[in-house]
């Protein structure tokens, strides 16, 4: 993922891509979990994977939010629309900070683990980063249940340049629980127009798998909660559990 030109060379545009409009209702989901099931005093989160920092944009308005994430260049966009958030360099898979959260949220960027392995590793450092008492929230892009083909695009203009994003879901052909999105580029700007893509891979487990890795993570009263989107997009599922001891 961290040498994606999703996150890296095109880094910039994500908040014109994805604006963090898209992202209140998600934040509102998440902000009534931990609101609902954190029973520890401190109003921190943690948000692994947070990218370009759309989704932090919503939740620092109510607590104090640290971003991590992989790809320095989506860190740098963040800082820039979260200057009073704290922002760490770092894998969800390994990352030890020395303190403890009310709560930890790993967003769809989650998806990007395809293997068991690399969820209950990222699993363990949310339970590490969880205060007793805290929760972890995990909200991957498609459960095996939802899943389904699509295919998108979406533009944006900076007054100089402009892009143009396509993005086509599939079925991964050598995996049942993987699927990938070719994602296609244009560039536009006073020096010509480029065109490429990149693939991107992703993990598809179950809502049950889900569940077990997170009980075996040491999560307990563990749920997953499903939600419609008003957006026309699959059914989305969220997933949690809180650290007793």
């Amino acid at each position: 993922m961290e040498h994606l030109d999703l996150y890296n060379r095109l880094a910039a545009w994500w908040p014109l891509i994805s604006p963090p409009e898209l992202y209140r209702e998600e934040a509102r989901r998440i902000a009534h979990i931990v609101d609902t099931h954190a029973r520890c005093r401190q109003r921190s989160i943690l948000i692994l994977g947070g990218g370009g920092g759309c989704l932090a944009s919503w939740l620092r308005r109510r607590r104090n939010v640290t971003i991590a994430d992989i790809s320095l260049p989506m860190l740098q966009v963040s800082r820039r629309l979260n200057p009073g958030c704290i922002h760490v360099l770092g894998d969800m898979r390994t990352l030890r900070l020395p303190r403890r959260y009310a709560a930890v949220v790993i967003p769809d960027s989650v998806s990007y683990l395809r293997t068991a392995a690399d969820i209950v590793a990222a699993a363990r450092t949310a339970l590490w980063h969880c205060a007793l008492g805290g929760v972890a929230v995990f909200q991957p892009e498609y459960v095996a249940e939802t899943f389904r083909e699509d295919r998108y695009s979406a533009q944006a203009s900076d007054g100089n340049s402009g892009l143009t994003l396509t993005r086509t879901t599939s079925r991964h052909p050598g995996r049942e629980n993987g699927y990938y999105s070719r994602f296609e580029y244009v560039l536009t700007s006073q020096n010509g127009t480029e065109q490429w893509d990149e693939i991107h891979e992703f993990g598809l487990a179950a809502i049950a798998d889900w569940l077990s890795i997170l009980e075996r993570s040491g999560f307990r009263d563990v749920q997953a909660l499903r939600y419609e989107r008003a957006d026309g997009l699959p059914e989305q599922v969220s997933f949690f559990g809180v650290r007793r001891e």
